[in-house]
């Protein structure tokens, strides 16, 4: 009995990382993506109130597995009376955890300044204004000029250019109507 359980543990645990690598790399990957452009949008939101943006950088992910199986058999053979179906007993019971390290750094330094002073990338002005960011107001704070129009001298509503402030809204109705999408 116990050469079986032990076999079936050994099993089991031999087949828990492959299996699992295939849907928990992909929900990882996922994961850090919503939470980057959830740090952007912030960042954004941050500078335009003129608060001081942070950066963090998820530096490692460990994922810890634990896989614990016990079987108890007693009896009590040394009473008076014994009888076999009153006297053994058998329990058995597992548990297993997925206990996922995750170690964040913040960004600071050199890194820091080359990553808030770079352009922004269109592929993640993208990823922000298909994740239901408002067109109107990322575009005006992510962008200066749009097909020669230019946003004007400041990031508020009431200081941009007419003719961008109307492309901006333009570009918002056709979005909220569905009008407008970006497809990748």
């Amino acid at each position: 009995m116990a050469g079986c359980l032990g076999a079936f543990l050994t099993a089991s645990c031999s087949g828990l990382g492959p299996a699992s690598l295939n849907q928990e790399r992909i929900d990882y990957g996922l994961a850090l993506a919503e939470t980057a452009k959830r740090e952007m949008l912030l960042n954004i939101v941050r500078l335009r109130f003129g608060d001081t943006p942070t950066l963090m950088q998820v530096s490692q992910i460990v994922a810890g597995y634990s896989f614990e199986g016990r079987a108890d058999f007693g009896t009590n053979l040394f009473q008076n009376g014994y009888w076999l179906g009153n006297d053994i007993a058998a329990n058995r019971g597992g548990t297993f955890s997925n206990r996922p390290t995750i170690t964040y750094n913040p960004v600071r330094g050199e890194q820091y300044a080359r990553t808030m002073l770079a352009p922004l990338p269109p592929n993640e002005l993208i990823a922000m204004l298909t994740s239901g960011a408002p067109a109107d107001e990322t575009l005006r704070l992510t962008v200066k000029s749009m097909n020669g129009l230019n946003m004007g001298p400041a990031l508020t509503p009431s200081t941009t250019a007419p003719q961008f402030a109307e492309a901006l809204r333009l570009i918002e109705q056709l979005r909220a109507e569905d009008i407008l999408g970006i497809r990748f």
